[in-house]
């Protein structure tokens, strides 16, 4: 069924367009709105990863910086991954069959340095954000006194 919507979907739309009487960019509007979806979803996931697995309390806030990090990033490395894997290697010459699965392997090795990237930008900003609050509160003290 995917495939068969896959190569016919530009003319399944517009039939559907003349039946139910709507404009037939909306179509092509959703080829944009999905990497949108896309970003949007990888990064209420590390959004949620970077809140809730530490072992410490992370405010919502402290989370937002890193996981944008992590998801813009993610995507691009992901990209130029897929450049590099289509022009400049051939791996199934060298390892055979097992090719693929080292690329994968090495796929998931950069992505993990990636997130954990992120996590440490979060962990920097959280640790920022509470020296500045620190210095903050000692600059009232000593003006109260």
């Amino acid at each position: 069924m995917v495939a068969i919507v896959g190569v016919f979907g530009r003319q399944i739309g517009v039939f559907i367009s003349k039946r139910l009487q709507f404009d037939v960019n909306i179509f092509e509007r959703y080829d944009i709105m999905r990497w949108g979806i896309v970003v949007l979803g990888i990064f209420v996931a590390l959004v949620l990863l970077y809140r809730f697995l530490p072992h410490h309390k992370i405010k919502f806030r402290e989370t937002l910086i890193g996981s944008a990090f992590t998801s813009i990033g993610w995507l691009v490395f992901s990209y130029l991954f897929s450049i590099f894997i289509d022009n400049f290697s051939n791996y199934s010459a060298i390892y055979g069959s097992i090719g693929a699965v080292i690329i994968l392997m090495l796929w998931f090795y950069l992505s993990g340095i990636i997130v954990l990237i992120g996590g440490m930008i979060n962990a920097a900003y959280a640790t920022y954000r509470k020296t500045l609050l620190s210095k903050k509160q000692l600059f009232d003290v000593k003006t109260h006194e």
